[in-house]
């Protein structure tokens, strides 16, 4: 694993397409992802499938939902958390 990667619970953090959108028009970085991650709790509703994760928290006033699994990357070439999107309300 290369140490330039963002790492959360000793895993690489790669968003997807899709969640590097999400997190743009939201104005929030990576480090900001991380940072909800890792001080956030997992949500109540909305159960999804079996392999994917949501953790919940408050960012700039703003309720967030970030929606996330993890599997093998081949951008890290290890099994990484996959970003999968980033639900932001109001």
């Amino acid at each position: 694993m290369d140490s330039y990667l963002h790492i959360w619970k000793n895993k690489p953090v790669i968003l997807t397409d899709h969640a590097c959108e999400k997190a743009f028009e939201m104005q929030m970085g990576i480090w900001d992802i991380i940072q909800i991650l890792e001080y956030s709790e997992d949500c109540l509703k909305d159960k999804r499938e079996k392999n994917k994760f949501e953790r919940c928290s408050t960012w700039k006033g703003n309720n967030v939902k970030i929606v996330f699994k993890k599997e093998y990357s081949g951008w890290t070439e290890c099994v990484s958390w996959i970003i999968i999107t980033v639900i932001g309300e109001r």
